[in-house]
């Protein structure tokens, strides 16, 4: 007998069935591949503007937080009487690279006044403890290269004790120190080790109200890069040889006596400063006005306005660290005086706020 086999029909793929599944295939990998591309990008974006939100925040705490202790003398008020101490070791030492020392000390604002309107009967105007300059350096040129200083941005100054009370025994050597109660003051560096200076001169001292404050001095303004070379000037080469980063950056007076100059926060491109002065002298704000219009702080004819500054109205425009592909900033950001529209693929935000000037003279 014989068997015959069968051979079942094997059928494969068709060719067009193959293409068909392969633009499937490629339809789907292009949707998933989109898919990650648009989440990246948005997390990138994302990203971008949780960055220039966290500088901008920050620099304007800082900066207001400064602004508000201008002119903190801690216990006494200015106009009683504040002098330098009378000894050698314990005088204000010099500082390098001071902003400007006539006709009063950058540094030390407390001690210098004059004599506004030749009368008796008025108290003396002591020099400004919060000043600056608008759209330029002004008096600020000798501290502030112009390499280092983005053009037409403001330049603030300021000055103030404290807040806090420094102990015997945790006092640092060759710091300089305001000596106050609740009748005089006196300025001087610390001498010696241990913590346990004291000043020449002042007198007798009241025991409930004798403390000694630290001074602070500083000058913010805002520097074209974040990291400048090894001349310590922004140029081409900036920043790791990559696109510069403007900052806003501070020179203040260490506790060396030195001065040194340290980024607040990057990505910020510009400050504007409007001061609200009283110019009645009736206790509150009357007109904000630029830093130009109330004068030249070295100019003794400006210090009586300096010092009825009663806040200080602050925009600070901040960018992203990188360019954005695809992206074009063409808004218009309006702070102060002056509006910018820059044109270029970084984003950008501003921040603004008024802080009070709770220390004033009059």
């Amino acid at each position: 007998m014989q068997l015959t086999v069968k051979h079942a029909r094997q059928q494969g793929f068709t060719v067009v069935e193959v293409l068909i599944s392969l633009l499937l295939g490629l339809l789907i990998i292009g949707a998933v591949i989109a898919i990650f591309l648009g989440s990246k990008q948005s997390y990138l974006i994302h990203e971008s503007l949780s960055r220039i939100q966290e500088n901008g925040r920050y620099a304007l705490s800082t900066l207001g937080r400064d602004i508000r202790l201008a002119g903190h003398l801690g216990e006494i008020q200015e106009y009683w009487e504040i002098t330098e101490s009378t000894s050698g070791s314990t005088r204000l030492p010099a500082v390098g690279g001071e902003c400007f020392t006539a006709p009063y000390r950058w540094v030390a604002p407390f001690i210098t006044d004059v004599d506004h309107d030749g009368s008796n009967a008025t108290l003396s105007v002591f020099a400004p403890k919060i000043s600056g300059s608008n759209n330029g350096l002004g008096a600020f040129a000798a501290c502030i290269p112009a390499q280092n200083y983005v053009v037409n941005t403001d330049v603030v100054s300021v000055h103030y004790v404290g807040p806090n009370n420094v102990a015997d025994g945790f006092r640092v050597p060759n710091q300089i120190y305001l000596r106050a109660d609740l009748n005089h003051g006196v300025l001087y560096k610390c001498n010696s080790a241990g913590g346990t200076c004291l000043p020449d001169g002042g007198g007798s001292w009241d025991v409930e109200t004798d403390f000694h404050y630290p001074l602070h001095a500083m000058v913010y303004y805002i520097r074209p890069c974040r990291e400048p070379g090894g001349d310590n000037l922004c140029g081409t080469s900036d920043d790791g040889d990559q696109p510069n980063i403007p900052s806003l950056v501070r020179t203040r007076l260490q506790a060396d006596a030195t001065l040194i100059t340290e980024v607040v926060a990057d990505g910020v491109e510009n400050m504007q400063i409007q001061f609200g002065v009283d110019n009645n002298n009736i206790g509150y704000v009357t007109q904000y006005r630029d830093a130009n219009d109330i004068g030249n702080p070295t100019a003794t004819s400006s210090w009586l306005a300096w010092n009825r500054v009663r806040s200080a109205r602050v925009w600070l425009l901040a960018r992203a660290i990188e360019p954005e592909g695809g992206y074009a900033d063409s808004k218009t950001y309006s702070m102060g005086d002056v509006s910018v529209v820059p044109g270029d693929h970084y984003r950008r935000q501003i921040f603004s706020t008024t802080a009070a000037v709770r220390n004033y003279s009059e």
